[in-house]
């Protein structure tokens, strides 16, 4: 080899590890440029975010201290030109605006229609699609899917899925967040522990991540709140333990109606003005406890919730414990968080019929739900209270209006309660009647009945079209004589 060739070689490298080191350095400045940005001054000091590790009120040692940890800054530079380097730096920083917006599988800080840059709420789990086949016996179709199918049915199993489906393809591949929402929303319910409807938000979060799949404790944070705007702008929000009373019951049916019919919404947050927020996420509520009783807030008519019930496999304890952490494990052996992505990015729920527009899949669930919630049952119950004025009597016990709600196998006292409400009677404190079955009792009356003391100290029943008090409370009682009534009627 010449002299002048060998000259031309030692160039080539020397130019091929400058090119290689300014490569480096791009790749490292991108990387930075992504995960800080420029939030504002405090007095002189420039403000700065790192939003990966989501820690705010930083200044430009920290971004320098960055810098050099990541090999863009020589350290053997002086702290002058450190500084400098990092002023530069941070002068290409995008300057985003408090707030953040959902937006699945992009950048970091993300450019809104009106040119106003904020923080991505969703992060990257770093979870790759992963495909077994179908001849696979550890395929997801093979375990998870019949998993499914025979703890909540075939039918809902497929629905459940195709609508996560829809959900997750809208977001992540078409990035359509409000067009098209399927206003729906899911139910689970179970009479126990253990059965498989946390372990499934759980497996949902694996291959989503949290910011897709946000899990909230009890129905209040979804209803009262003041942060709650943030848990409906994701994929899918779930309310966990969302056992209510009648009353706390209708204001929960009501914030989810509202969501899932609604892809913007104006709320205020604590110390601030009322702003816009979006609801982009198909809720799903857990819950335990009677099938017929679980959901004693929800309308028979209603059109939105899809409602499953999740049995058991096994009938034995320790043998359901078994099995379902053989199902946690095949999910964390066999790729389940890679598997169940794919499924849902890749699952023809058009082919499978469903359609986001479309009512909720009436599922058996959720007739045994709903069955006693008709209003049928109040509309009987006014008949017979006719009936029982005509016959002079305007006090109740309890155990009168058993033959009935047994007829509706309305077992739950929180609903016969209701319904008894709706009807129009009122319940009275303890009270002592002469007479009566038990020495002292709560009795059901109609609004605007008392039941007073007369001068014998006699109590004595006063109705509103009477001016004078009945004497003798017990023979205007109704304790338990029903069953000729609905006999008579072929209840």
């Amino acid at each position: 080899m010449s002299q002048q060739q060998e000259v031309k070689l030692q160039v080539t490298v020397i130019n091929d590890d400058v090119k290689r080191d300014k490569l480096n350095r791009d790749e490292i400045l991108k990387q930075v440029q992504s995960d800080w940005v420029r939030t504002g001054h405090s007095g002189s000091q420039l403000q700065l975010r790192n939003i990966k590790v989501d820690k705010g009120g930083l200044q430009l040692m920290h971004l320098m201290s960055a810098l050099i940890d990541n090999g863009y800054i020589d350290t053997n530079a002086s702290s002058t030109q450190m500084i400098d380097i990092a002023k530069q730096v941070a002068s290409g920083l995008k300057v985003v605006t408090k707030g953040k917006a959902y937006r699945p599988d992009e950048q970091n800080i993300v450019k809104l229609s009106d040119g106003i840059y904020v923080e991505n709420s969703w992060k990257d789990n770093n979870v790759k699609e992963i495909a077994y086949d179908d001849d696979d016996p550890n395929s997801i179709n093979n375990v998870y899917v019949k998993h499914l199918e025979h703890t909540i049915g075939k039918e809902e199993a497929s629905y459940l899925l195709d609508l996560s489906a829809y959900q997750v393809q809208q977001h992540f591949k078409h990035k359509q967040l409000t067009e098209a929402k399927p206003q729906i929303a899911c139910a689970f319910i179970s009479e126990e522990h253990g059965v498989g409807k946390g372990t499934h938000i759980t497996f949902m979060q694996e291959a989503l991540g949290e910011s897709a799949v946000k899990v909230v404790a009890g129905y209040k944070a979804l209803v009262f709140d003041k942060s709650s705007p943030q848990y409906w702008d994701t994929t899918f929000v779930v309310c966990d333990e969302a056992e209510t009373t009648f009353k706390e019951g209708a204001k929960l049916y009501q914030e989810l109606k509202a969501k899932t019919g609604l892809t913007t919404y104006e709320a205020e947050i604590k110390y601030e003005n009322s702003s816009t927020f979006f609801a982009t996420a198909v809720p799903m509520i857990l819950t335990n406890g009677l099938v017929t009783s679980a959901l004693h807030w929800l309308p028979r008519k209603d059109r939105h919730m899809f409602v499953t019930e999740w049995k058991r496999i096994k009938e034995d304890d320790h043998e359901q414990a078994d099995y379902m952490e053989g199902i946690r494990n095949w999910f964390y052996n066999y790729d389940g968080a890679g598997q169940l992505k794919h499924l849902l990015l890749n699952r023809d729920w058009e082919a499978n019929g469903f359609k986001p527009s479309n009512r909720a899949l009436k599922t058996e669930a959720f007739h045994k739900a709903t069955q006693s919630n008709s209003d049928d049952i109040v509309d009987d119950i006014k008949s017979v209270l006719l009936e029982w004025k005509s016959e002079d009597k305007f006090i109740y016990s309890p155990a009168a209006f058993d033959e009935l709600f047994s007829n509706y196998n309305i077992h739950h006292s929180k609903i016969k309660k209701t319904k008894l409400i709706e009807a129009g009677l009122t319940q009275t404190g303890e009270i002592a009647i002469n007479g009566a079955s038990r020495k002292r009792a709560k009795y059901w009356v109609h609004e605007g009945t008392s039941i007073e003391k007369d001068k014998h100290n006699r109590n004595c029943i006063k109705v509103p079209d009477s001016a004078t008090c009945k004497a003798n409370a017990k023979e205007h009682l109704l304790w338990n004589c029903l069953v000729d009534y609905y006999r008579h009627n072929n209840y």
